[in-house]
């Protein structure tokens, strides 16, 4: 039987095991600042904007072109099966990197828990990579969330689609956002779905060539969405389940890797037969889909995440180790 450790974040960054790790911060994370100096529509500007906020110095650090970020992901919501409410689920997958379980208690926010791949930071910075104390690794955290919830069970997860093609470039005179900014500003400010939509419809989305990122959105009330972005406009499609490819109808529907069907359509299959789950039913179905069961693929599922909308607990699963589950509450 699993026995379940409770993560209670301080300021400090823990160690869980040699690649995970877990914090706190408290205090002015800085998107109302970000937002009104006119966001943020680069790696480069993320860098600057972060250190310059949070007073970190390392001026001379060089900021990465991009954050070079191609996993591949399934995100389900599900209703619990005792009726309390909602769960959202999310396996991460990519390759073997580094994480941080990260608890933000904004002066002027929701508080939340999100989840980071820190090796996005570490790597993408070359030498001074391994050089970064913890304190910048934390700061940069804050606006590099994969995933997330807040006390209010808004739900997101980021998921990766593999289009060359893709490009988005908004410029309607509003703040500028990547989708990781994005994310945490709909951390910090979303009550529910429809707020977190009104967050991306003001402001102007960027990303890079080739870089597409759809976000699915949950709320405490089983509202469950998929947010893409077609020729720059943002486009909404109801579904309880969102992995890696478009789910808009149109020229692009459908493009994405052919493992993300396999994963979207055993999910979906499973919904309509039991369209109700525990947390552990829920747990099993993310192992289910976890890349454990694709031996032709080379990446693994760095985490599974059962979120629970109504009692606000995230529990994690470190790359299929559903023996040793961690958890931490909101």
């Amino acid at each position: 039987m699993a026995v379940t450790r409770i993560l209670s974040p301080s300021k400090r960054t823990v160690k869980i095991n040699e690649h995970s790790a877990f914090s706190l911060f408290r205090g002015n994370d800085g998107v109302a600042e970000m937002l009104a100096s006119g966001g943020i529509g680069t790696s480069q500007e993320l860098v600057k904007f972060v250190l310059s906020h949070f007073a970190l110095g390392y001026k001379d650090v060089e900021a990465p072109a991009h954050f070079d970020m191609r996993p591949g992901c399934t995100a389900v919501q599900v209703k619990r099966s005792d009726g309390r409410g909602y769960l959202f689920g999310r396996n991460y997958d990519f390759e073997p990197h580094t994480m941080l379980i990260l608890k933000n208690e904004p002066h002027d926010g929701y508080k939340s828990v999100s989840t980071v791949d820190t090796s996005f930071i570490t790597g993408n910075f070359g030498k001074a990579g391994k050089f970064l104390p913890a304190s910048v690794i934390k700061a940069l955290a804050l606006y590099l969330p994969v995933d997330g919830m807040n006390e209010k069970g808004v739900c997101l997860s980021v998921n990766m689609i593999s289009d060359e093609d893709a490009l988005i470039t908004q410029d309607r005179g509003l703040p500028k956002q990547i989708v990781v900014t994005a994310v945490r500003t709909i951390l910090d400010r979303a009550a529910d779905v429809e707020q977190a939509i009104e967050i991306l419809e003001n402001c102007d989305m960027r990303s890079w060539k080739g870089f597409f990122c759809h976000v699915a959105i949950a709320d405490a009330k089983g509202r469950c969405v998929a947010a893409e972005y077609i020729d720059d406009k943002l486009v909404i499609n109801e579904s309880p389940v969102v992995t890696n490819f478009y789910l808009e109808k149109g020229p692009k529907y459908g493009i994405g890797t052919e493992q993300s069907h396999i994963r979207y359509e055993k999910v979906m299959a499973h919904l309509a037969e039991r369209s109700e789950m525990s947390a552990d039913e829920l747990r099993d179905e993310l192992a289910g889909v976890a890349k454990s069961n694709f031996p032709d693929d080379f990446h693994t599922t760095e985490w599974s995440i059962v979120y629970d909308q109504k009692s606000l607990t995230a529990t994690y699963y470190r790359r299929e180790d559903y023996d040793h589950p961690w958890m931490v509450f909101i």
